[in-house]
């Protein structure tokens, strides 16, 4: 064999063109009419959404830490 020729290779491609895939026909989504009155929603603000004066005290912490530290 001489240098610097390379047998000829024969190969599949890596990537094959897939076959289609099928479609599935399902009905669109619908709203909900069950009731005619109007829904209220509560967004003031719970216990579990709010910080913790804990948590707010670790922060400082944290941060004159990351100061101090560079």
């Amino acid at each position: 064999m001489e240098r610097g020729s390379a047998p000829a290779a024969t190969a599949e491609p890596a990537i094959s063109t897939p076959e289609p895939l099928p479609v599935r026909t399902r009905p669109s989504l619908q709203p909900v009419r069950g009731t005619t009155e109007p829904l209220t929603v509560d967004l003031t603000a719970e216990d579990d959404t709010m910080a913790l004066p804990r948590l707010d005290s670790l922060e400082r912490k944290l941060k004159d830490l990351e100061k101090q530290l560079g």
